[in-house]
C-alpha cells in the first residue's frame, strides 16, 4: 500500500511541471499576437497616381444600395445620431458664416473665358483611402493646393491648418472628429477654405476663394478653361441624398445630409463631368444631370485657388 502511494506522488511530480510549461508558451504567444496592432499604417501617399492625365473613368448610374452602404459602412461615428460623413446644404448655414472672399473675383475671371467642346485638367490625384477614411476634404485641397506649388502632407494639413472641433459644431467654421478614422464628419467651405490659406501663406499672390451659387457651367467656363481645378461639395458616387439628423448649435440649425462628399472637378466633355475623387479614381466621370443634383443639394458651394490678379 505504502509502495502505491510514492509511486502516484513520483507520477504527479512529472505531471504538473509539464502542463506550467504549456500555460507559459501560450501567454507569450498570445502577447506577441497582440503587440503586433501597435504598428503603424502605411502612408496615404503610396496611393497616388501617375501623370497619366488621358486616362478617365466613367460612372454612368450606381444602385441606391451602393452609395447608402458605402458611408452606413465606412462613418459608424459614436456622436450623437449622425451615421455618416455629411454636413447640412441649407443655404442658412453658408449665410451666417464669416467669408473673407466670396466668389474669387469672378468679374476678373470673366473677360478671359474660352470655349471647349471638352476639357480635362492634369491634376495631381491622391487618395483618401487607407489612412483618411472620412477626410476627403482635406485631400482635395492638398490635391489643388499643389496647383499653387504648396506640396503639404495630409498630415500636416489636418493637424496644423484646418481646424478640428468636437460635437456638436458648426461645419462652416470647423471640421468635426477625427478624419483618420470613422468618426471624422466633414466641413464647409469657409472653413476649407480658411485652413488653405494658411498652407498658401508663404506663397506670394495666391489665395483660395470661397465660391457660392454658381452653375456647373459657369465653374467649367470661369475657372476649368483657365485652367483652374474646382473643389466642390456634392455626394459619393452621385447619389440622391436624404437627411440624416439636425441640431443646433449657437442657436443655428445645422442639418446633415447623407452621403456627403467633397471632390476636385477637373474637366468636362459633352455628357459628363470629371473629378479627381479621392474616394474613387483620377478623371472619374458623371453623369452632368447627376452632378447638378448632388450639387444642388449640397448648397452650391465650391473652393478655387488663383493669383490674386489672374483674370
Amino acid at each position: 500500500m505504502l509502495k502505491r502511494f510514492f509511486i502516484a506522488l513520483i507520477l504527479m511530480t512529472m505531471i504538473f511541471p509539464l502542463t506550467s510549461c504549456t500555460f507559459n508558451d501560450n501567454k507569450e504567444a498570445i502577447t506577441a499576437v497582440s503587440t503586433d496592432y501597435d504598428r503603424e499604417p502605411e502612408s496615404a501617399w503610396s496611393a497616388e497616381s501617375s501623370d497619366d492625365s488621358t486616362a478617365v473613368s466613367v460612372i454612368e448610374s450606381v444602385p441606391p444600395s451602393r452609395a447608402e452602404s458605402s458611408v452606413e459602412q465606412s462613418h459608424q461615428s459614436s456622436v450623437q445620431s449622425s451615421d455618416d460623413h455629411s454636413v447640412s446644404s441649407q443655404s442658412e448655414n453658408l449665410k451666417i458664416s464669416k467669408k473673407p472672399v466670396k466668389n474669387g473675383n469672378s468679374a476678373d475671371v470673366k473677360k478671359n473665358i474660352k470655349q471647349y467642346s471638352s476639357k480635362i485638367l492634369n491634376v495631381s490625384y491622391i487618395s483618401q483611402y487607407p489612412n483618411y477614411p472620412t477626410g476627403c476634404e482635406g485631400i482635395s485641397a492638398i490635391m489643388v493646393l499643389r496647383t499653387a506649388g504648396v506640396y503639404t502632407t495630409p498630415e500636416i494639413f489636418f493637424s496644423k491648418y484646418l481646424k478640428i472641433s468636437s460635437f456638436p459644431f458648426d461645419p462652416a467654421v470647423s471640421y468635426c472628429g477625427n478624419p483618420r478614422d470613422y468618426t471624422g464628419f466633414g466641413c464647409y467651405a469657409p472653413a476649407l477654405a480658411s485652413a488653405m490659406n494658411k498652407a498658401l501663406k508663404p506663397i506670394e499672390n495666391y489665395q483660395a476663394y470661397e465660391l457660392y451659387r454658381k452653375s456647373l457651367t459657369e465653374l467649367c467656363e470661369e475657372y476649368i478653361n483657365n485652367d483652374i481645378p474646382v473643389i466642390l461639395w456634392a455626394s459619393i458616387d452621385m447619389a440622391e441624398m436624404r437627411t440624416s439628423s439636425t441640431w443646433y448649435y449657437h442657436n443655428k440649425k445645422i442639418e446633415w445630409k447623407t452621403p456627403e462628399h467633397c471632390l476636385v472637378l477637373v474637366g468636362y466633355d459633352t455628357d459628363h463631368y470629371y473629378f479627381n475623387d479621392p474616394l474613387r479614381h483620377q478623371n472619374t466621370g458623371y453623369p452632368k444631370s447627376a452632378v447638378e443634383n448632388a450639387y444642388y443639394a449640397m448648397g452650391m458651394q465650391a473652393v478655387v485657388v488663383k493669383r490674386y490678379s489672374q483674370k
